[in-house]
């Protein structure tokens, strides 16, 4: 019965291998830009921009997740993904409202707000994109 497990699961993990090698080549080209950038950058202006780049990159990666695990829904999944979408935005737009409360000052305020908002989209990305290697 152990073996049957162990064979099935490792069967599970490798049928999502191709799903999950396009997904880290995309993954690794938007880290590897924003730390060549954060590796130039000087001054708190030129972080904020990198993370900039780096966010809106993250923010079209889970457009396009979301998007790819909408189709493949039936309409009641697709209803429910919505939903859940809606609502994880909701959470974000929260989040980044209470930490700009808390931390609103001081030199890397900006940057620690930006490097959350990345991190907040870069997460949800990888969660649509594990939608996918589900099926």
């Amino acid at each position: 019965m152990h073996r049957i497990r162990m064979m099935t699961a490792a069967l599970l993990l490798t049928l999502p291998l191709a799903a999950q090698a396009q997904a880290q080549a995309q993954e690794d080209a938007l880290d590897r830009t924003l730390n060549g950038c954060l590796n130039t950058a000087n001054t708190t202006q030129q972080m904020n921009a990198c993370y900039q780049a780096a966010i809106t990159g993250w923010d079209a990666a889970m457009n396009q997740a979301y998007q790819q695990a909408l189709a493949r829904g039936e309409p009641a999944r697709q209803r429910t993904l919505r939903e859940a979408q809606r609502r994880w935005l909701s959470y974000r737009d929260a989040w980044m409202t209470a930490s700009r409360a808390r931390f609103d000052q001081g030199t890397l305020a900006s940057v620690s707000q930006a490097v959350q908002l990345l991190m907040l989209n870069k997460n949800q990305t990888l969660m649509l994109r594990s939608l996918q290697a589900q099926e």
